[in-house]
């Protein structure tokens, strides 16, 4: 390949170097696990038997510096093998022909085998075939690739084209193509054709099946010029319709869902059998488990995530008549929002085509999506704050009207404009009044904010009404306090004193095994009454387990550490 010449030398993969032929040199070599019997050379990657373990990809960008890309190891060792576009072909002493995916060659996986009656020794491709020999039987034939082309006629067929065993009943092409080209469809694998006209409506298939393919032919126009086409398009509809999208609906108060689903192919005028309706069910989940959904929920492991498929226990929801179109969509209520604390819930649906005949129905493979609250809660009204000289200070404000309010958060800040943020929040309260028993709290600024069950907080209120004295005073000694609330969910304040002139402050938070979970604090702080916050996260930004959980204070020669109790 190039100036170079890759050579399986029994324990090596050795590149030498061929500029000047006469004069052949060592340019860099590669180590087997084994030993080296074949080598292939596509771009930047060797592809090198080692027998065993198997298939070996070496990166030979640099011919002096080898390195292992990738490997596969096949069943019984390899002798032989070629490689062919995004795949390589491996003649293995047990299994006879593997097939390896290529394409990411970092990461070869098996595509494909069949097993020879003797013993792979080589192989090649061409054409459509691999040609390998098989120690005892001799040549075996196999078809890899399914391609067939009519030069005569100016024809290319495709392979098959759609991935389930359901009948297509209806197909839509579209292509980006210069000049005249023929397109035909057939569902029955080739059996039977049909024109069909790109960018054209929907076109009934006369004979339907589970195989289809296409079929293109160039016409040559005056011009004598090869049309070309760059990207070609296939949608096919079959008798069950298809759940395309289920999405939130933003800006309101939860629970709702828009889902939007592709039409049975029996929807369209003069159909055998015509579809009248689309109902929407949803999925009874009997104990409302809060959990991580996925999509994907077949290979997650957890049984919870898995849609049970009709019949099983569903609610029906509503109906859409059926009026032939493309795409249909309706909003649809979900069993549960999706929350910040709680995490992602994902309510499953299907969509059922139904016919006028009774029992005759299509049903679409249950999806899932997920609401979200959008809207915040009211901000607070009627706050006043009462500063006493004899302690303390009395915060109060009225109930919060929303049906899905949760909580309170009280801010705490040095002037009257301070920003809320976790740093300034002291204190989670469901009531409507609250004592801060901080010293000297008369020097201190208020605000409050309302929080629902989504995490959404409101803007803050700021209080229309303070009663008390006004002067202010600095600690005189460090303290530290006990975290509000405790137990908590999902965060609590801490507050704490610094006094005379400041100090480095070192606040950090440990596990019962006293293992540092995170550092709130680690700067130096001018006197006054602190605040800080935890919301239960590790030094990552991941969430920790329920649990007992400490926070220690050290500044100068003080020290002090207090418990507090995370309760998810």
């Amino acid at each position: 390949a190039g100036d170079y010449a890759y050579v399986g030398d029994q324990y090596y993969l050795r590149i030498i170097d061929i500029t000047d032929p006469t004069n052949p040199s060592l340019a860099g070599s590669y180590a087997a696990t084994v030993s080296a019997v074949d080598v292939a050379v596509s771009g930047d990657y060797a592809y090198v038997m080692d027998a065993p373990p198997g298939l070996m990809v070496i990166d030979i960008s640099d011919p002096t510096n080898p390195s292992l890309a990738g490997s596969y190891g096949t069943p019984g060792g390899a002798s032989g093998l070629t490689v062919s576009g995004n795949y390589a072909f491996v003649a293995d002493f047990t299994s006879g022909l593997q097939v390896i995916d290529i394409s990411d060659p970092t990461n070869p996986s098996l595509l494909g085998s069949y097993d020879t009656p003797g013993s792979g020794a080589n192989v090649t491709v061409a054409g459509d075939f691999a040609y390998l020999a098989d120690g005892g039987p001799g040549l075996q034939v196999i078809q890899v690739y399914q391609r067939a082309l009519y030069p005569s006629n100016n024809t290319g067929q495709s392979i098959q084209v759609n991935s389930t065993s359901d009948d297509v009943l209806a197909v839509k092409l579209s292509s980006a193509q210069t000049d005249s080209i023929r397109w035909e469809v057939s569902a029955n694998g080739g059996t039977d054709w049909q024109d069909v006209l790109p960018g054209a409506s929907w076109s009934i298939v006369a004979v339907p099946g589970n195989d289809l393919r296409w079929r293109s032919t160039h016409l040559y126009t005056q011009s004598s010029v090869n049309p070309t086409c760059t990207n070609l398009i296939i949608d096919m509809l079959k008798a069950f319709p298809i759940v395309d999208t289920i999405t939130d609906i933003p800006n309101d108060q939860g629970r709702q869902v828009s889902i939007s689903w592709t039409r049975s192919g029996y929807d369209y005028v003069g159909s055998p059998t015509p579809i009248i309706e689309y109902s929407v069910y949803r999925r009874i989940d009997y104990d409302l488990s809060v959990f991580p959904g996925s999509k994907d929920a077949e290979t997650s492991g957890d049984p919870r995530l898995v849609p049970a498929y009709p019949p099983g226990d569903w609610h029906y929801l509503t109906t859409v008549p059926a009026r032939t179109e493309d795409t249909y969509a309706t909003v649809v209520p979900t069993l549960v929002d999706s929350t910040i604390s709680e995490g992602l819930y994902e309510t499953v649906f299907f969509v059922r085509a139904r016919t006028a005949t009774p029992g005759t129905y299509f049903d679409s493979q249950p999806d899932s999506g997920y609401s979200v609250d959008n809207l915040a809660p009211a901000v607070p009204q009627g706050f006043s704050v009462a500063y006493n000289r004899g302690g303390g200070t009395d915060l109060s404000w009225e109930e919060c009207p929303d049906a899905d309010f949760q909580y309170f958060c009280v801010y705490r800040g040095e002037s009257q404009d301070f920003t809320p943020n976790p740093g300034n929040l002291v204190q989670f309260t469901t009531g409507v009044t609250w004592r801060d028993d901080v010293a000297e709290g008369y020097k201190y600024f208020y605000k409050i904010t309302s929080v629902d069950f989504s995490g959404n907080e409101s803007d803050p209120a700021g209080a229309g009404t303070v009663t008390g004295v006004t002067s202010r005073a600095v600690p005189k000694l460090f303290a530290l306090y006990q975290n509000a609330p405790n137990p908590f969910n999902p965060r609590t304040a801490i507050r704490y004193d610094v006094p005379g002139a400041g100090a480095l402050v070192i606040l950090q938070v440990f596990d019962v095994r006293g293992r540092l979970v995170k550092t709130l604090v680690n700067k130096t702080q001018a006197a006054g009454n602190k605040s800080v916050s935890w919301d239960g996260t590790n030094r990552q930004g991941q969430r920790v387990a329920t649990g007992v959980y400490f926070y220690r204070m050290a500044a100068g020669e003080f020290v002090q550490t207090r418990k507090m109790v995370l309760a998810r």
